[in-house]
């Protein structure tokens, strides 16, 4: 279920959070958080989709 509901979802917000980040100025706090999101927190995002225990 995770794989079939989550999966998807996630890969439609990476696609928003690299469009979105080319509309925003480098130093503004929404692009510190957008690329913090693409870069650190993908890595959880990825493992909480492997990982049926990961809550």
């Amino acid at each position: 279920m995770r794989q079939t509901r989550s999966k998807p979802l996630w890969k439609d917000l990476q696609v928003w959070l690299r469009l979105d980040r080319g509309h925003v100025p480098d130093r503004s706090a929404v692009a510190r958080v957008i690329d913090y999101s693409l870069n650190n927190a993908r890595e959880a995002l990825t493992v909480q989709l492997q990982d049926g225990g990961c809550r």
